[in-house]
């Protein structure tokens, strides 16, 4: 369902003639926030079973966030024949974060566990992400938007909600699973825009402040949106 999302996604702005403004549309509107924002709600309202339905969510959700989805914007921007799959793969494991996430997802599978020793180290990075995450759409936020920079802002919000809302809907009538692990489905698609994307679409050559901005909305839309739910589901 989620692959499905982003080639309905990309049909929609196949309207856009200019592959680079498709590409950056794509990845502005990817990914999910689940780590700083849905699983605190989660913690705060739902018994901590309920938990592992949103982690499996986040681990393909990881893999697309970290890297997927910048390869696939940059396919669109430069076209199928300057994308060999040695390039590709390449790319793919050129990404520390990437690499990081799927050793420890090696090592969980193979039931090895990591010394708490090396754990206590990493948490102290890991405790701080979500304040350096929004540290950095901070200071790429920029509140001097000219007015069709605003309508732009507004129209991706849209396509982003609008879509995700479907599909949770779609996830939460249909699915044969049960019914707390649709609710956090529901969470989970409804969650703010990765933080990650700002950054891989100013690599791609967006404007810097455009996509922060995006973010931004995006995480006011998603608290309002995860508050009033979490309170319904509860």
């Amino acid at each position: 369902m989620a692959t499905s999302f982003w080639t309905v996604l990309d049909i929609i702005l196949k309207k856009v003639r200019i592959p680079l403004r498709r590409g950056i549309a794509l990845i502005q509107n990817s990914g999910f926030n689940i780590g700083t924002f849905v699983i605190p709600f989660v913690i705060a309202f739902f018994p901590s079973r309920y938990m592992m339905t949103v982690l499996l969510f986040d681990t393909g959700n990881s893999i697309m966030c970290i890297r997927g989805n910048y390869l696939i914007a940059e396919r669109i921007i430069k076209g199928k024949q300057q994308q060999s799959v040695r390039m590709i793969f390449k790319k793919i494991f050129a990404s520390i974060p990437l690499l990081t996430y799927l050793l420890t997802l090696l090592l969980s599978l193979l039931q090895i566990q990591i010394p708490q020793l090396f754990l206590n180290i990493a948490s102290i990075a890991g405790n701080a992400n979500p304040l350096i995450a929004m540290l950095m759409i901070g200071v790429l936020v920029d509140f001097h938007i000219e007015k069709c920079a605003i309508r732009l802002l507004v129209k991706r919000l849209l396509q982003r909600f609008i879509l995700m809302g479907l599909l949770a809907g779609i996830v939460y009538a249909t699915f044969p699973i049960s019914l707390p692990s649709r609710q956090m489905l529901v969470l989970c698609l409804l969650a703010p825009i990765s933080t990650l994307g700002p950054v891989y679409a100013l690599q791609l050559g967006s404007d810097r402040s455009e996509s922060a901005n995006l973010n931004s909305l995006s995480i006011f839309v998603s608290m309002i949106l995860l508050t009033v739910l979490s309170m319904c589901f509860v």
